[in-house]
């Protein structure tokens, strides 16, 4: 791996006295005007001014947002500086939702490569899991469960996967009660509280 190296130029006392000097990042002092409010550009008057333009599916935090609000009232912002900025952070929310979206896919397509490798769940198990996974869903899940599970990304976690999959051999498993009396008949409180009274 190549080592990289950066240089940072300061300066010299002749530069200051030739015109623009170069700050120590590179870039040139902001001129009056550059972000700075001018003698003509009027300040909002109240934080609450500061309203800004987010697109609808932008999720912003609203104590956030009143910080913000608070902050570039105390500091002066203009108001088209304090809309860069939200654009900024519009930008850069999005960036994070997009790249968090891509660790939970790598990570759902990980777990189920696991359970497919699992010797107790995957492999010549497959199916059977499979078919118990999905009784067990049948019986306790929903559609709803099922879209949560997928959206968050949970849909293929081993640990979620295999306790489900038990749930289902149980459900499975011939001569199983499932809350129902057997006999058809309804029982008395009594016998609900004693059934070995006879």
């Amino acid at each position: 791996m190549a080592e990289e190296t950066s240089s940072i130029t300061v300066s010299s006392a002749e530069d200051e006295n030739a015109g623009a000097m170069e700050s120590l990042l590179g870039n040139t002092p902001p001129a009056q005007g550059d972000g700075m409010p001018t003698a003509g550009e009027a300040l909002p008057a109240t934080p609450e001014e500061y309203q800004m333009d987010f697109a609808e599916n932008t999720s912003v935090d609203q104590n956030f947002l009143g910080s913000f609000q608070q902050w570039a009232h105390a500091n002066k912002v203009p108001l088209a500086a304090a809309k860069e900025l939200a654009r900024q952070y519009e930008s850069m929310v999005a960036g994070y939702g997009a790249s968090q979206a891509g660790v939970i896919k790598r990570q759902s397509a990980a777990w189920l490569k696991e359970l497919k490798a699992d010797p107790a769940f995957g492999g010549g198990n497959w199916n059977e899991s499979m078919q118990a996974l999905n009784a067990a869903m049948r019986e306790f899940g929903s559609e709803e469960l099922r879209g949560f599970l997928t959206q968050s990304g949970l849909d293929n976690n081993p640990l979620l996967n295999k306790f489900v999959a038990s749930v289902g051999r149980a459900l499975l498993e011939p001569g199983l009660a499932r809350g129902s009396n057997s006999a058809g008949k309804e029982k008395s409180a009594a016998e609900v509280l004693y059934p070995n009274h006879k």
